[in-house]
């Protein structure tokens, strides 16, 4: 199980007022206030402890966990440069960002992260439509040329607590997968567990 979320800088910077009365703590705890107003730097702190908790929750959904909106009942923890820690009621959840001057990219993983794959791309529209088909795209492209499937036998169906999932000719991968876009950029994740095969398939899990 995985997730991942993506953050672009420049559109953040334009659209979001974060120190606008009641968001630090709509969004947070007064100990991860206290870290992100006494950090060198308010803003990447602020955004990658976002970025960790978006990731993680994706995670926490994939667990079969209900559907819930409070981020600051989410804590999270930075370890170092890259790693982090979330907790979300039981569950600790490890965490890796990337942050360059165009985005902070976060993944979140329960292991394996040796056999996590990600792929960050450049998006020339922020409409919402066309990032959301652009990543299905790309994501599709990748799992069909990565394992010679037939593109066209291979959908991205969604779970009823918008959970991605990807189904080759009706039948869902053994593939865990995370989608994200913001701004002018996009990014996918996958767990691979090795070369698909169809014996690898399995009954799909609900129907669209």
């Amino acid at each position: 199980m995985l997730g991942n979320d993506i953050i672009d800088i420049s559109q953040t910077k334009r659209s979001s007022n974060w120190k606008r009365k009641g968001f630090l703590q709509k969004a947070f705890s007064p100990e991860e206030q206290g870290k992100i107003t006494s950090s060198a730097d308010p803003f990447a702190t602020l955004w990658r402890m976002w970025s960790m908790k978006e990731s993680a929750y994706k995670l926490y959904l994939q667990q079969g966990h209900a559907r819930f909106f409070n981020p600051a009942s989410i804590s999270c923890d930075i370890i170092s440069a890259k790693k982090g820690v979330v907790c979300i009621r039981d569950w600790d959840i490890k965490t890796q960002t990337e942050i360059n001057s165009d985005y902070i990219f976060t993944i979140a993983a329960l292991g394996d992260w040796d056999r996590v794959e990600n792929s960050i791309f450049h998006l020339s529209s922020r409409d919402a439509h066309f990032q959301s088909a652009t990543t299905h795209q790309k994501i599709r492209h990748h799992i069909a040329a990565k394992n010679r499937l037939e593109i066209d036998q291979l959908h991205i169906r969604k779970t009823s607590t918008h959970i991605p999932q990807l189904f080759y000719q009706g039948q869902k991968l053994a593939l865990a997968i995370s989608l994200t876009h913001h701004g002018h950029y996009g990014a996918f994740s996958v767990l691979n567990s090795g070369k698909i095969t169809l014996t690898s398939l399995s009954v799909p899990s609900f129907c669209q």
